[in-house]
């Protein structure tokens, strides 16, 4: 029930929103109708429910139907078809912990499909090594504002992420600036038509 005493007495980790329920690190899906101020912790990390902190905590592995843990390459691929491409954190608390979990909302990466339509992320290469792993991949979307600087219908972008992994459960991200793409991307330096000294840097017409 949505109004037993740990309801009332705790707040709780929010993991992700999807379908109208919220849900926790220590397992409930709460309706949107039944959440009230102070339910959950504005850092999840002072979250007062001792279930939740416990599942924040507590090493965890995925498996599959066989019993195995799934391994590293596989939970990049299920980050990125299951999650980012599908629009839906309903899936992330079973392949990521950590950090991912509160920065990834579903909010936020609802916010992303709103402003960049048609959203999709394709692997070209996954490399894995102990606990990490380097991605390189395709982004195509819609970008109608010009918010990456090309407007357009079908605009696509190469980029690199590397991920951190530990006990089944992806648990880091850190991006990585494509400067060989973005140096062959970027237009030649005009000439300067006065010949002048002002314009450091750019050749002028001699």
């Amino acid at each position: 029930m949505v109004s037993c005493l740990a309801l009332i007495q705790d707040s709780h980790a929010l993991l992700g929103q999807a379908n109208g329920l919220n849900n926790t690190a220590c397992g409930m899906a709460i309706a949107d109708q039944h959440v009230e101020d102070g339910l959950f912790a504005d850092d999840p990390a002072t979250a007062t429910c001792g279930k939740c902190k416990t599942a924040l905590q507590s090493p965890r592995g995925v498996t599959c139907a066989t019993g195995q843990k799934v391994d590293s390459k596989t939970l990049i691929r299920r980050l990125i078809d299951g999650v980012l491409n599908a629009n839906s954190t309903g899936n992330l608390a079973k392949i990521a912990s950590g950090e991912i979990l509160f920065n990834l909302s579903q909010g936020r990466l609802s916010r992303m499909h709103e402003l960049f339509e048609g959203w999709n992320a394709q692997i070209d290469d996954l490399i894995a090594e102990d606990s990490r792993i380097v991605v390189r991949y395709q982004v195509t979307y819609a970008d109608m504002f010009g918010l990456m600087g090309s407007v357009g219908p079908a605009v696509r972008r190469n980029q690199f992420a590397i991920f951190d992994a530990q006990d089944g459960y992806i648990t880091r991200v850190s991006a990585v600036v494509d400067d060989f793409g973005i140096w062959s991307a970027a237009p030649e330096w005009p000439e300067c038509p006065a010949k002048c000294q002002c314009c450091s840097g750019v050749p002028s017409s001699m």
